[in-house]
């Protein structure tokens, strides 16, 4: 949630506002709900929970999400 809302607050504003101009078009909105392609699935999702615990991991992960969202709400609000 932080690396999506807080850390890119401006971008998913900008993202946001984007889509309610556009009206919602499918291809923007398919890509605003995209995730990190590292969870993906429940197992996936389980083993970055996991990785989370260590803190050189944890720290790879967030700057990893940070970008992976920074990215996806530019490509939106474009």
């Amino acid at each position: 949630m932080w690396t999506a809302a807080v850390s890119n607050r401006e971008g998913l504003q900008a993202a946001k506002k984007k889509l309610i101009e556009t009206d919602f078009a499918p291809s923007r909105l398919a890509e605003f709900n995209r995730l990190p392609g590292n969870v993906d699935s429940r197992d996936e999702l389980a083993g970055v929970a996991e990785r989370l615990g260590d803190k050189v991991q944890a720290d790879l992960i967030l700057t990893e999400w940070t970008t992976f969202f920074r990215e996806k709400y530019q490509r939106v609000a474009e």
